[in-house]
């Protein structure tokens, strides 16, 4: 996944002013990113009604060989849909076993959760952790959108990295999100 040293690379810049700023937006842009493109894998993915999510590990309390985290390697970025409180993009998990991913972002507590509809009913809401593949094509408009950002933020149309100037070219936030659009079609594996 696109980092921030990435970022600055593309936007042709090495001054750390705008670091924070960016570690901030950069998870932002691709969480948007992820939501207009559906970049998931269709086949490396766990939809369990299982998982609890845990200090820095997600586990699947029903994995066994044919369930759980089954395709899944160390190093892989992942996107988790349909939690209550863990929901985004998570770079570089570790595989510690078949039923549990380590993560370097401390996850919000979260168990398995039972939905009870009006009847008194209950039904197990189901969760979905799939790969995520951003080619290397798409970094190029993330880090334009990033650059973006950072001038809405600052509220200017352009801003000096260093000996470097980044001037925003598109203007309104629609145009920018339009690079993603065609990205949606795409078959990701």
């Amino acid at each position: 996944m696109i980092t921030v040293t990435n970022v600055k690379n593309l936007l042709g810049f090495t001054d750390t002013t705008w670091d924070t700023q960016l570690t901030s937006i950069l998870p932002a842009v691709l969480q948007k990113v992820a939501e207009i493109t559906n970049i998931t894998s269709k086949e490396i993915f766990n939809y369990s009604s299982n998982l609890t999510f845990s200090g820095n590990t997600i586990t699947d309390s029903l994995a066994n060989n044919t369930y759980g985290f089954i395709n899944f390697l160390t190093g892989m970025d992942i996107r988790v849909q349909g939690s209550l409180l863990n929901d985004g993009l998570i770079a570089g998990v570790t595989v510690t076993s078949q039923g549990v991913l380590t993560v370097s972002p401390t996850l919000n507590t979260e168990a398995p959760l039972m939905l009870t509809d009006y009847t008194g009913n209950q039904t197990a809401r189901f969760v979905t952790i799939s790969q995520v593949k951003i080619p290397i094509a798409m970094n190029i408009p993330i880090a334009d959108y990033c650059g973006w950002m950072l001038l809405r933020d600052k509220g200017t149309s352009q801003i000096h990295f260093g000996r470097y100037e980044y001037v925003a070219s598109i203007k309104s936030e629609s145009d920018m999100l339009k690079e993603f659009a065609h990205w949606r079609s795409v078959n990701f594996v």
